[in-house]
């Protein structure tokens, strides 16, 4: 007859230990109206599940509830980067830092190929990846594909170029990109047409 008390004292525990995660983030709460703050927790709590870094993902709906980004649309670009940041993890493993990973799903949307991350996080260990990322995000800046900006860096890391080399090297190419095209600012797109007469 003991038993009773105890299950039920023990389901009590249980039920009061999902609040919590059935609460969610306040600050979706404050500013997402329903169904999009459902549907944005959800992303967060699948991504918090797989160990993804949530806070990110939280400033990312924020963002676009503040510019008035229709619901469709800031849905979308959550789950986007939650995949980012997911395969940004997969890459770097899950000794990853949250900066690491941050950084890296930072890359990937801006063009740089999983792999070319995942080489390079072969040849340097984890808490010394944030100058090759930084100098891979100078070169895409200043117009290099990203895909060659990788090559760049993934061959003087393994030449064994320190941190300041890296960065110092991204910033002369990036130097010497601006100083080629016109009137000192990077080419984009084609010349305007010539006005006839």
């Amino acid at each position: 007859m003991r038993r009773a008390p105890v299950l039920l004292a023990l389901l009590a525990t249980l039920l009061a230990g999902r609040v919590p995660a059935q609460s969610g983030d306040p600050r979706l709460a404050a500013r997402l109206p329903e169904p999009t703050r459902a549907e944005v927790q959800a992303v967060v709590d699948a991504a918090a599940r797989n160990g993804v870094p949530t806070e990110p993902i939280v400033s990312k709906a924020l963002e676009g509830t503040a510019k008035g980004a229709p619901s469709e649309i800031l849905v979308g670009a959550v789950r986007a980067l939650a995949g980012q940041l997911r395969l940004a993890q997969d890459v770097l493993g899950l000794e990853a830092s949250e900066p690491e990973i941050v950084a890296a799903a930072a890359l990937i949307r801006r063009g740089v190929p999983a792999p070319a991350l995942r080489t390079l996080h072969t040849v340097r260990p984890h808490g010394q990846l944030t100058a090759p990322f930084v100098a891979l995000g100078d070169l895409i800046t200043a117009g290099v594909q990203p895909d060659s900006a990788a090559a760049v860096v993934l061959a003087m890391t393994r030449a064994g170029a320190s941190d300041v080399e890296l960065i110092g090297m991204a910033r002369e190419m990036g130097g010497a990109r601006v100083a080629s095209s016109p009137m000192g600012a990077p080419q984009a797109g084609p010349p305007p047409p010539q006005a006839s007469g």
